[in-house]
């Protein structure tokens, strides 16, 4: 039997515009590349309960990739992705965005 990964303790964060930027590309002509970006901020009491059911997907979904985007710090990065409302959990697949709420 596999040994049942344990729960990471926190999201790997988006640094940057280019970052976001080279993150989103990858999802471009991979088929199997799905990403899934949380975005959040340090006030956001929402976000903060949303983390933990995060953080359990990335256990049973370890083919995806999710990361966390501090909205308030990436603003133009946070209105370019259409985020309306915090927090934000989208998900991408071959470039597209699939689910956004």
């Amino acid at each position: 039997l596999d040994k049942p990964q344990s729960m990471p303790k926190r999201l790997p964060g988006i640094q940057s515009g280019k970052h976001l930027q080279n993150v989103l590309s990858k999802t471009l002509g991979n088929p199997s590349y799905v990403l899934v970006l949380v975005f959040g901020a340090v006030w956001c009491k929402a976000y903060h309960s949303l983390v933990p059911a995060v953080l359990g997907m990335v256990t049973d979904y370890p083919d995806v990739s999710f990361f966390k985007v501090d909205a308030e710090k990436l603003v133009q990065e946070a209105a370019m992705c259409f985020v309306e409302t915090l927090p934000c959990l989208q998900v991408y697949h071959q470039g597209k965005l699939l689910y956004n709420r």
